[in-house]
Formats: C-alpha cells, structure tokens, sequence
C-alpha cells in the first residue's frame, strides 16, 4: 500500500512528541498538519477524512478533525491545514497509536498521498477561549505570536473580552501555547467568525475603540507579531463538539 511517506513520519513523530510530553498538557491537545494540497484534489483529501471518520477507529475520536483552507497566509507555501483537537494528550496520542495500527489509518495515509504534500506540523496546549464557541464559525483570522510575559498576554486577553467590546464579539476566539513547531513562536491566537463579511463588520466597528487600543498598547508591551494567516473552514468532523472537546460548559 503506498502512502505519504512525509506526512506518515510527521503523524508518527507527533504520536511519540505528543506520548513523552502528556504530563506537560493534561488538558485539550491541538496538531495542526500544514500542507499543499493541488488544485482539483480538495474533495479527495475531504472524501479521506469522509472514509476515515466512518470507520470504528474514526468514531473513537476523543476530540474534533478540521480542515482549513488557506485563504491568506503570505509567502507560506501552505494552502490547507488539517487539525486534530483531542481532549487531552494523553487521549489523542493513544488514538493516534491506534490509528496508525488500524486498516483505516492506512488506507487514510495511502489516500492523503497523491493528494497533498506535507510543509509543516506543530503541537499546542490548549491555555484558553473567549467568546462563543460554535461550530458555524468558519472564518478564521490566525495569530503567531512571540510571547515575553504569558501571565501579562493572558490579562490583556482578559481585559479586552471581559470589557463592553469583547462582550459584542460575535464569534470566538482560543488562546494555544506552541509545544513544538516554529521556534520563534511561543503562542497562536485564533479568532473565528461566522464568515468573512461578519469580520470586515466587526473590524470596522473598531476605529477609535478604547478597549482595541489598551489592548494593543497591553500587549505588544509583552508580545511581538510573528505572523497571521486567514483561514475559512472546509469540512468538520467528530463526535464531539469542539465546546465538549475543550470542556466548555
């Protein structure tokens, strides 16, 4: 049976990352898998999610599959992004062991490899969310940070939701901590909203917002911009909401 060699070793790799390191995020775990996926080959890389979530070991997911596709992201070469959300590490990593025995791991890295070429994977802890997070949120502005003082990002996060402008947000936001992967970035920020045109409202509603700006002035005293990217949603699966995956009540 033949496969993706690359993004077969790089699952691999993470398995054994993400089974030495559970005791370091014992809770919600997020891989991402980076990828180029030819244009015409989107559907096949959707139908071998499709196939692998309707077998037993897909069903047994702890967690959410989403695919993401690359609407701006500068010069990286990546057009989609695939993330596996487990409900903790030691979770997802004992799914992915099995997986990687099963006939439908298999036959879902011999689907995957004509189809996409690996560019790059990372592994983060779950820190924190904001906002409400629903599954119809699809349009994602992304945020790959280099954090000085964690404790001081996470109270002008804080600060900015808990204040009357966070509270009209209307999508969601979720705070991850990079445990392998760019080396220059030390946080990710993921802002999602229900589609592109509620974004520009939003974005537009901020000129001159005092909240905005004590936010911008509280962090980039104690974080620097890596880059951003904007992704929109193409499929979703699991048995889990992302809520229940994250232990939202």
């Amino acid at each position: 049976m033949s496969y993706s060699p690359r993004f077969y070793l790089a699952f691999i790799a993470f398995l054994f990352f993400v089974g030495v390191n559970s005791g370091a995020s014992a809770g919600p775990t997020w891989a991402a898998y980076n990828a180029q996926v030819a244009p015409g080959n989107e559907a096949a890389v959707v139908e071998a999610v499709n196939t692998l979530m309707a077998s037993d070991v897909g069903k047994s997911l702890p967690g959410r599959v989403v695919l993401l596709d690359a609407a701006f992201n500068g010069p990286n070469p990546t057009t989609h992004t695939l993330v596996f959300v487990g409900k903790s590490s030691a979770e997802l990593n004992a799914w992915g062991q099995s997986l990687g025995e099963s006939e439908a791991g298999q036959a879902f890295f011999a689907a995957l490899g004509p189809n996409l070429s690996p560019v790059s994977e990372s592994l983060s802890a779950h820190v924190k969310s904001y906002g409400n997070v629903d599954e119809s949120n699809s349009y994602w502005l992304g945020y790959a940070i280099d954090v000085s003082d964690a404790g001081g990002f996470v109270a002008a996060l804080d600060k900015l939701w808990g204040s009357a402008t966070g509270k009209k947000h209307p999508g969601e936001a979720h705070l991850l901590q990079l445990r392998s992967g760019d080396a220059s970035v030390t946080h990710f920020v993921a802002v999602g909203f229900e589609n592109a045109a509620e974004e520009e409202t939003w974005r537009e509603s901020l000129a001159g917002n005092a909240d905005m700006e004590a936010f911008q002035k509280e962090s980039t005293s104690v974080a620097n911009l890596v880059s951003r990217n904007i992704d929109a949603t193409v499929a979703q699966w699991g048995n889990f909401s992302l809520k229940e995956t994250l232990g939202i009540e």
